[in-house]
């Protein structure tokens, strides 16, 4: 995926939508691995994957402001970087990582849908993203940064 091409989804969308000052966030993927990438874009598109989460610690390693509520849009990509949508962050708040609800991850829309799944899924995701950093943090002591997600645009799909 080249950045002409996002420039011309997301320039589209501002076209499709009539918004021609809305704000651009970036454009990214879900996950570390293409088939991540493209399982959980598709649980998106569908309209099961209406939320996320990522570790607050992270952000202050890699010194990334925190995602803030109705600021901008983001453009969301499959696997092989092409766009699926373009989504909004809706809602952002900071958890306890043992304090993440149920409620949370069902709307995240992995696997069965519970907080047990969750859990397994996001021990090992978040152990290899701070491993990757060099930093060593015990879940237990973890804040997650959990965001409720809306899909707004897709080609072929406006819900704005």
């Amino acid at each position: 995926m080249t950045d002409n091409k996002i420039k011309q989804y997301w320039e589209q969308f501002k076209v499709d939508t009539n918004q021609p000052d809305v704000k651009f966030g970036s454009a990214w993927v879900f996950g570390m691995t293409k088939d991540e990438a493209d399982r959980l874009a598709k649980l998106t598109y569908d309209g099961v994957k209406t939320a996320t989460a990522s570790l607050y610690e992270l952000y202050e390693i890699e010194n990334e402001p925190l995602p803030i509520a109705n600021e901008h849009y983001d453009i969301l990509l499959d696997g092989t970087g092409n766009p699926v949508g373009i989504i909004l962050t809706t809602a952002v708040t900071i958890q306890e990582y043992d304090k993440v609800s149920e409620q949370h991850a069902y709307e995240e829309g992995e696997g069965d849908r519970t907080l047990e799944y969750w859990r397994q899924v996001h021990d090992v995701f978040f152990t290899k993203a701070l491993a990757e950093v060099g930093y060593d943090l015990d879940l237990k002591d973890a804040h997650v940064v959990l965001e409720k997600l809306q899909l707004v645009y897709s080609e072929g799909l406006r819900v704005v």
